[in-house]
């Protein structure tokens, strides 16, 4: 949907989706080498609000960010145009 002509709606969503998923690898990859394993259903479990958050967005063709972290997915991530 963001190849020809760009798309902004496509765009921020986008940014969203990387940024939940970059959040999501960090914080495993951070949980299993600090042994804090069990934490892993907690996150798992704030995964999953979240990006049920970011579709229920989409499905109702708004931008909204995402609490807290959505406006920093959509300045860190302007590589993705």
């Amino acid at each position: 949907m963001n190849i020809e002509p760009k798309n902004a709606f496509a765009r921020f969503h986008i940014r969203q989706a990387f940024g939940i998923h970059v959040l999501f690898h960090a914080l495993a990859i951070l949980l299993t080498y600090t042994g804090y394993v069990y934490l892993s259903f907690p996150i798992y479990i704030f995964y999953l609000i979240i990006w049920v958050f970011g579709f229920l967005q989409v499905l109702n063709e708004k931008t909204k960010p995402l609490p807290v972290l959505g406006e920093y997915f959509q300045k860190w991530f302007t590589f993705i145009s």
